[in-house]
């Protein structure tokens, strides 16, 4: 009687939490055809695997080497903020750097996302936009306008469900087909502000007109107040010209001192996974995500305009490991991160 409640409660779990579209076996997917073959699930591969099956009749395949974000027994470790400082290593790829002459010739670790979400999953979960000043350097370098601070934030905001600014002229590789254009419209908000996990009045400590309020991508304020804080601030006061206020870091000034702005809604991490791979997204009939699996090599399958084409990609879970190829009928997005 105890075996068949266990496997009751574990089948009632399977059907709540589990995804039809999450895949292990590679050979499931070897005879499907796909529109686009995303490579790389992560912090770009799980927006764009989002955005392009918004559109039904678009099928997609996202080819992650890293683990489920969600299932298995040490999940909390990356979804507990207080955890990060002792990922486990199954959710990294456990690289390190050369040997460092200005540090004694010692190696340190560089911790990369081997899981979905990429190391949106697994990093520290500091949220920042980055400085106005860079955006329009890049428009200045780019000579367009269509990259700087002032047309790029309602694409970070995605403030309507509409196209709000001409495209700019260098489009990634990924943006040549109409339906992949889904990347530059702008649909419901990216972003929504939360409360601190203690519920404490964020008035004066964020700028609420620079954040979202309706999007997947949960962010909020320090929850656990420290002793050194009052006394931080206190600086800005005393020392001002110095050490000036920034009552917000994402507005495109980052420079003084203010509150820390995290990917944490409700207490729990926020992640490119959780935001855009979350299981009503893996549900779509037009979606599969192959995860613990490598794409070795891409394969050319033509030529067009004398350019070579790489529509395939051939697949392995392991070195020794037999491969497999799968071919997309308009294109390969290469987001395997660095």
């Amino acid at each position: 009687m105890l075996l068949r409640h266990s496997s009751l409660i574990s089948l009632l779990y399977l059907l709540r939490h589990g995804s039809a579209s999450l895949i292990i076996d590679p050979t499931l997917v070897a005879n499907k055809s796909y529109d686009f073959v995303i490579i790389g699930g992560g912090t770009a591969g799980s927006v764009l695997a989002h955005r392009l099956t918004e559109h039904s009749a678009t099928n997609v395949l996202v080819v992650e080497a890293g683990r489920s974000n969600t299932d298995g027994p040490d999940v909390r470790d990356i979804e507990v903020p207080y955890f990060v400082v002792d990922i486990p290593p199954s959710f990294d790829w456990n690289y390190t750097t050369v040997p460092q002459k200005a540090l004694q010739n010692r190696t340190l670790s560089y911790p990369r996302g081997h899981v979905l979400g990429g190391s949106t999953s697994t990093n520290f979960m500091f949220y920042t936009r980055g400085s106005s000043d860079e955006f329009d350097r890049l428009a200045r370098i780019s000579g367009d306008e269509g990259w700087s601070w002032k047309a790029m934030l309602p694409y970070i905001l995605k403030a309507s469900a509409r196209l709000l600014l001409p495209l700019p002229r260098f489009i990634p590789v990924m943006a040549v087909h109409s339906t992949t254009l889904t990347a530059y419209l702008i649909p419901p908000q990216t972003e929504t502000l939360t409360p601190p996990a203690d519920g404490h009045d964020t008035h004066g400590e964020i700028n609420p007109a620079v954040h979202g309020k309706t999007g997947p991508v949960l962010t909020s304020l320090p929850g656990n107040a420290s002793v050194l804080d009052a006394r931080v601030l206190q600086t800005t006061s005393e020392l001002a010209a110095e050490f000036p206020f920034n009552l917000d870091m994402n507005s495109g000034n980052p420079l003084g001192v203010g509150w820390l702005q995290s990917t944490i809604g409700h207490g729990v991490r926020s992640s490119a996974a959780t935001a855009f791979l979350d299981q009503d997204t893996l549900h779509r009939k037009n979606l599969d995500v192959l995860i613990g699996t490598r794409v070795t090599r891409l394969v050319q399958t033509g030529r067009k305009e004398g350019n070579p084409v790489f529509l395939g990609v051939e697949l392995a879970q392991s070195a020794s490991g037999a491969r497999m190829q799968i071919h997309a009928k308009k294109e390969v997005i290469l987001s395997a991160g660095k």
